[in-house]
């Protein structure tokens, strides 16, 4: 019966979903011609909206456990990324101040890719190779300089729930240039919203804030740390048996 309701939310927040962002797609066209408090302003109002769907459609909320081991602004967030839930909530989680890093063809997208530079993304041109780290780099610079967060998914990719994909080493090029700490989150988004499935399940999801890794370690460590920290706490959040 679960299953069948499920099923049936599913089907009404996704035309909620893709009706209100056709409204608001309407709606940004003229915003771009807005100061940049109002291009904010619109794209919270969204995230919000979206939010509100979930729970009042879905019956799908989340919380959030570990905010005490935030360390004092700024630093770079790794997060566990199994499906877009997470992307939708890294302004409601961290404010709207994080700036998150993402692949530069989102920045191309007519009418959303000016918005999201007015949420301040740092785009990343993989097809630059290592011009593209250095790039990455000076424009995460600039943003912690101006106080704040940096947002990484170190797998680069969504990986489902059950699933082992390799954490990329370019989150290291970040941790060595801008000097601060990085901070781990766990969560279990998948197994609620799993990649890429029109059907999603209710519930609450966990998103698990882990003891954040000192500035200025031993790149190899610090790597080891964060790829350990994420990796286990999420399986346990998944209820997935530790890997030996």
């Amino acid at each position: 019966m679960k299953r069948f309701v499920d099923a049936v939310r599913s089907i009404f927040f996704t035309i909620g979903f893709y009706g209100f962002t056709g409204i608001m797609m309407a709606v940004c066209i003229p915003g771009l011609y807005m100061p940049m408090r109002v291009k904010r302003a619109i794209s919270l109002l969204w995230f919000w909206k979206v939010y509100m769907m979930e729970k009042y459609i879905m019956n799908l909320d989340y919380r959030v456990t570990g905010m005490e081991n935030l360390p004092p602004a700024p630093f770079i967030i790794a997060a566990k990324h199994q499906s877009a839930w997470e992307t939708l909530k890294v302004y409601r989680i961290f404010g709207d101040r994080t700036a998150i890093i993402a692949k530069k063809g989102l920045l191309d997208i007519p009418v959303w890719g000016r918005y999201g530079r007015a949420m301040g993304l740092v785009p990343i041109d993989r097809t630059k190779g290592k011009e593209a780290m250095s790039d990455m780099v000076k424009a995460a610079l600039e943003a912690v300089n101006n106080g704040r967060n940096i947002l990484v998914f170190p797998q680069g990719t969504r990986v489902p729930v059950g699933e082992t994909r390799p954490y990329k080493f370019g989150i290291m090029k970040l941790y060595e240039g801008l000097h601060v700490p990085i901070v781990p989150v766990a969560l279990n988004a998948g197994l609620f919203w799993p990649k890429n499935a029109f059907f999603k399940k209710s519930g609450v999801i966990t998103v698990e804030i882990l003891p954040s890794i000192p500035a200025d370690l031993p790149t190899e460590e610090a790597f080891a740390r964060m790829t350990q920290a994420i990796e286990t706490a999420s399986d346990r959040l998944c209820h997935l048996p530790a890997k030996v």
